[in-house]
C-alpha cells in the first residue's frame, strides 16, 4: 500500500521545488496537472488512469497503452472501440467509484502476472493494429 503522501503534481515540481532525487524518489504517484506532456510522460509510468468516462467519455487510452500500461477509466467508454478492446483483451479496467478504483490498482500492483499480463496485451494490442493510417489511405485511393 503506498503512503498517503506518496503523491506529487507536476506543478508543485516545477513550481515549488527543484526536481530533485529525493523529492521523486519519494513520491510514488506523480499527478500531471497541465497539458501538453502525457504521450511524453507515459514511458515513465505503470499504470495509467486515464481521465473522462464520468461524463461524455474518455481521452486517449492508446498514448498508454503503447507503452505497456494498463489503463483504468470511468464507466463511459462505450463509443470507444480501443477502450473495449483493451477490456476484453485484459489491459483496460473501466471503475465507477472510488471501491473499484482501489480494486484494479491492488490487483496491479498485488499481483505481478495479473500486471505483467495486462501490461503485455496493452503493448501489444497497439502493435497489433499499427498501420491504420495507411490502411485509410488506401481504401481511399481505391475508391
Amino acid at each position: 500500500m503506498l503512503p498517503t503522501n506518496s503523491a506529487v503534481r507536476f506543478s508543485q515540481l516545477t513550481t515549488h521545488h527543484p526536481i530533485t532525487t529525493g523529492t521523486l524518489l519519494t513520491n510514488q504517484t506523480l499527478i500531471i496537472d497541465n497539458i501538453g506532456m502525457l504521450s511524453s510522460l507515459y514511458q515513465y509510468g505503470d499504470i495509467a488512469l486515464i481521465g473522462g468516462g464520468f461524463g461524455a467519455g474518455i481521452h486517449n487510452t492508446l498514448e498508454a497503452a503503447a507503452f505497456g500500461l494498463p489503463v483504468i477509466f470511468g464507466p463511459n467508454y462505450g463509443r470507444f472501440k480501443e477502450a473495449k478492446d483493451l477490456i476484453a483483451i485484459g489491459a483496460g479496467f473501466s471503475i465507477g467509484d472510488e471501491a473499484s478504483l482501489k480494486k484494479v490498482v491492488d490487483d496491479l500492483v498485488n499481483d505481478a502476472t495479473f500486471y505483467d499480463n495486462a501490461s503485455k496485451q496493452a503493448k501489444g494490442y497497439v502493435a497489433d493494429n499499427i498501420g491504420a493510417t495507411r490502411s485509410i489511405m488506401n481504401h481511399i485511393n481505391t475508391h
